[in-house]
């Protein structure tokens, strides 16, 4: 693969990932803001927990694409790891309780 596949292949799916997060953080934020209580309540969370996350989802976006720190981009990564894990586990913990029940 030339550097200029690699390239390529780097910023399309970063690209990707800026855009999925900070659409979902966007989505979060406007969530909170219309209908704040959508999902909240059946995850257990409280209200304002899907602000928080969303407002960092946007930021997280935003440092993705800035050029230079790659300190802080790992730290995003790693915080969208965590989110995504998270999620996953708040979901299938939800699931869990009502189908067993």
């Amino acid at each position: 693969m030339t550097m200029k596949t690699k390239s390529v292949v780097y910023w399309t799916m970063t690209i990707l990932v800026a855009f999925f997060i900070g659409d979902g953080g966007l989505a979060q934020l406007w969530q909170f803001r219309v209908n704040p209580h959508g999902v909240v309540p059946e995850l257990g969370y409280p209200m304002y927990f899907f602000a928080i996350l969303g407002f960092w989802k946007v930021l997280g976006a935003i440092a993705i694409l800035a050029p230079r720190y790659p300190r802080l981009k790992e730290w995003v990564y790693a915080g969208i790891f965590f989110d995504l894990t998270g999620a996953g586990a708040s979901c299938t913990a939800v699931t869990a309780l009502t189908t067993f029940t």
